[in-house]
């Protein structure tokens, strides 16, 4: 029996991740919910494209929360982590990723925000197939899919593309489908009918500022500003320590580890849109972990969400700048939620293993770069309950 998508998306989806100690995970929690109920109507206007049993939920992927920088005109640039796209919104912005478990709708990346009561959604819908998309556009511009709504079919940058417009004893909205590639865009604009003039004085604004972007642009810009990952330091002492440190970041937390011995400090730093680049790949998320007694580098990782073109991205440059390893070469297995791609090795011998996430992840999924020298293994991936 078909049932809708859990509801718990995209009403405060993120509200559905289980806590989790690291600073990947925890940015989860603190983001805002994600306000478009009318992206949720529109999204299950299809027959099939919301089926799942009751009890499944879709896998979120927040990126950002309170993202962007307010302009003197009081808008800012909005970019989509991963759906190559880009808005202007007139409020800082969450951006996240939704994946369902089954259907027709292979992912959504979605960036929006509230302001004054207005609630602006971006969401990009990537299904199975170009024919899925055509079918859920046509059904998207039925009078059936919102009942009350006008409708006008205009091309937006050159795009097929239908606007509709509602505005009843409940709500105010403005919305617009693009056919984009394999994909439908959903943008939409929404608030009560007492705020019915807000809406139609900034939604045209808003609607017409969405861009397709070329895949890897966005990550290109951001890498192209972006110092190197210090891999090259080769864990070299305060060396390699220095260059970590001297890494930009918005959030740092720092974990002491004194139960076993010897002990551990293991040191975490995150910075929104990127704070090192591996090749042309943005790393958003690192850690150094050091002993404690005497600030001896054991072991230095940096992480970026994770995509097919992102990972393979990272293989190339690793696999292109480094003496490519058999996997005997690390003995000890990747953490239980990520699986080894590659191993390489820096001519002083320090190995540098690429880790993607395993199915079983959930929350954020990570590519990951960890260096460390091979006789740190055990002590870099000891089960601190039982220190070994």
């Amino acid at each position: 029996m078909k049932a809708r998508i859990n509801c718990c998306w995209p009403h405060a989806a993120l509200s559905c991740l289980p806590p989790s100690p690291s600073i990947a995970h925890r940015m989860n929690s603190r983001m805002k919910h994600f306000p478009t109920t009318l992206a949720l109507v529109l999204f299950c206007a299809g027959a099939t494209v919301c089926a799942a049993s009751e009890s499944t939920a879709p896998r979120i992927n927040a990126h950002r929360s309170g993202a962007g920088a307010l302009g003197p005109d009081g808008w800012t640039d909005a970019t989509s982590a991963q759906g190559n796209f880009s808005v202007r919104l007139p409020c800082l912005f969450n951006d996240f990723t939704f994946t369902p478990a089954t259907g027709d709708v292979v992912k959504g990346d979605v960036v929006g925000c509230e302001a004054g009561g207005t609630r602006f959604g971006a969401t990009r819908i990537h299904y199975r197939d170009a024919a899925l998309a055509d079918t859920y556009f046509n059904t998207l511009a039925t009078a059936g899919a919102l009942p009350g709504a006008t409708i006008e079919r205009a091309p937006h940058r050159g795009l097929t593309a239908i606007t509709r417009r509602l505005n009843n004893r409940t709500q105010c909205a403005l919305m617009r489908i693009v056919r984009a590639e394999q994909d439908n865009v959903i943008l939409t604009v929404e608030s009560t009918p007492a705020q019915c003039g807000s809406v139609m004085k900034m939604g045209p604004q808003f609607l017409d500022s969405f861009t397709l972007d070329a895949p890897g642009a966005r990550e290109a810009k951001i890498a192209s500003t972006l110092p190197e990952c210090p891999v090259d330091a080769e864990l070299g002492g305060a060396k390699a320590v220095d260059a970590f440190k001297a890494l930009p970041n918005d959030v740092q937390e720092r974990v002491d580890e004194d139960t076993c011995r010897p002990a551990t400090v293991s040191l975490m730093i995150l910075k929104h849109d990127g704070l090192c680049r591996i090749g042309n790949t943005p790393m958003s998320v690192a850690s150094l972990m050091t002993l404690k007694d005497t600030g001896e580098p054991i072991s230095m990782m940096f992480m970026a969400p994770y995509s097919e073109d992102t990972h393979a991205a990272l293989q190339v440059s690793l696999d292109g700048r480094y003496a490519k390893q058999p996997a005997s070469a690390y003995t000890h297995g990747m953490p239980a939620r990520q699986e080894q791609t590659t191993v390489v090795a820096q001519p002083g011998g320090t190995l540098l293993i690429l880790g993607k996430p395993s199915p079983i992840t959930t929350g954020t999924r990570m590519s990951s770069v960890q260096q460390l020298a091979a006789g740190n293994a055990a002590l870099v991936n000891r089960d601190i309950n039982r220190c070994e």
